[in-house]
């Protein structure tokens, strides 16, 4: 699900009164007919796993939540988990289970029953996850392998491309840097070396950019590289350059 359908199935476990498509297009700023179309995508989750339906009124819009809707939580919910991943492999020292419930807006001993799984999410990407008595869990792994896990966990689906966002960027702040002087940036040197990114390309560069920045900002430094001369080497290294010189 998108990083909407998923605040939506929030409010919906939540709200106690009256609930309708045209309060969700108000409060998100969106169509009813995207509202619709969010709905939609939840039902579907639901009927798949023979769960019982959200009913949608033609007319009004109104929205009835079935009785077993709370039960369906944890699989409509299930980028949970990779939030709290990110929350973790993200942080530059220790980070409790307090804190990353918090965030979730869930409780400590959710989090708590997570964490096998989470920590078993994290070490297939070649990292591992250290919990302290007293401190909390950090990571123990490479920080180019940080950086990767972090891409993979926010590269934009082609549904998000047209904000670069998902359920996980909602909730962790990895990326820094002005977005617009970065593609300007990109755009310049694509110019300099005659080079056409595709638009899919061209927005997972700015990504890893922007996580490179924020990582750099909080004192997490990439380990020796062997530098491979290959094409693009100068393109990348001029890039590098120009970011070092314009986003701090």
């Amino acid at each position: 699900m998108n990083q909407r359908s998923t605040k939506i199935v929030q409010l919906l476990s939540r709200e106690k009164d009256e609930i309708t498509v045209a309060g969700f297009a108000e409060y998100f700023d969106v169509s009813q007919k995207t509202i619709r179309n969010d709905l939609k995508e939840i039902n579907h989750i639901l009927k798949s796993n023979k769960r019982q339906l959200l009913d949608i009124s033609s007319g009004g819009g109104m929205i009835s939540i079935p009785e077993d809707f709370r039960e369906s939580l944890s699989l409509l919910l299930e980028e949970r988990k990779k939030v709290a991943a990110a929350l973790i492999v993200n942080s530059a020292d220790y980070i409790t289970l307090a804190s990353i419930a918090d965030r979730l807006q869930v409780s400590r001993a959710t989090v708590i029953n997570d964490l096998k799984d989470i920590k078993l999410f994290i070490k297939e990407k070649g990292l591992t996850v250290v919990s302290h008595a007293n401190k909390g869990l950090r990571i123990e792994g490479i920080e180019s392998k940080r950086r990767k896990f972090l891409y993979d966990l926010l590269k934009p689906t082609v549904q998000d491309y047209e904000n670069s966002k998902n359920v996980v960027s909602w909730h962790v702040n990895v990326q820094a840097g002005d977005q617009s002087v970065i593609q300007k940036i990109l755009s310049e040197q694509e110019c300099r070396y005659k080079r056409s990114l595709s638009d899919s390309s061209f927005r997972e560069i700015v990504l890893f950019l922007r996580i490179l920045i924020n990582r750099n900002q909080i004192g997490e430094f990439l380990e020796n590289q062997i530098e491979k001369n290959s094409d693009n080497y100068l393109f990348a290294l001029d890039i590098l350059k120009v970011i070092a010189q314009y986003c701090d």
